[in-house]
């Protein structure tokens, strides 16, 4: 990971995480629940159910700015931008392999901005099985934007979706969809939608 996101993003999703960790976090919507199916394959599916709720709601809500900017466009959103929206809800989907609490995401995401990925686990799947350990947890956390882009390839997903799941932390020189594209998810990302 890098430090594309914001110290006050960071805070923000900090504090909701701590709400929600006190609280239990609320499933998103059924209805949001269909409308995010509607725009998933079954694999992709399997890989979103699969997140914590409060992942699900964040990645429902990122998907849902986005899909609003797409729309608001003359002629509305375009069949081929479609991608966009499955790579907003799809983009975190390798957390979910870690199984963490907040303070293990903490440690995660503070590993994944201090270290390089030879420096952590060298197997980005889990194979379904939960990685023994809570620090190897952490350090499969560290590493879950390619985690997530190598599940979301599995799961045959457009190329343009597993790049963003790998690439959504990276500077804007490092991605491979268009600058244009990822700006505007990377916008929705950061609650800046």
């Amino acid at each position: 990971m890098s430090s594309r996101l914001s110290p006050v993003h960071r805070a923000r999703r900090f504090a909701t995480s701590l709400w929600w960790q006190v609280r239990g976090a609320p499933e998103p919507s059924p209805d949001d629940t269909v409308w995010a199916h509607a725009y998933l394959s079954g694999g992709e599916v399997r890989l979103f159910e699969a997140m914590a709720a409060i992942d699900r709601r964040h990645s429902v809500g990122v998907a849902r700015s986005v899909e609003r900017e797409l729309s608001a466009v003359p002629g509305g959103m375009a069949e081929a931008d479609r991608w966009m929206v499955v790579a907003g809800l799809t983009h975190d989907v390798g957390k979910a392999s870690a199984h963490l609490g907040v303070l293990g995401r903490v440690l995660g995401t503070l590993l994944g901005l201090t270290t390089t990925a030879r420096d952590q686990d060298s197997s980005p799947r889990s194979g379904g099985a939960v990685p023994h350990g809570w620090w190897s947890r952490v350090r499969l956390y560290a590493r879950y934007p390619d985690v997530g882009a190598e599940l979301m390839s599995d799961a045959g997903a457009d190329t343009r979706v597993v790049a963003w799941a790998r690439e959504h932390h990276r500077p804007e020189a490092e991605w491979s969809i268009p600058v244009g594209q990822g700006r505007l998810l990377a916008a929705a990302d950061d609650g800046r939608l």
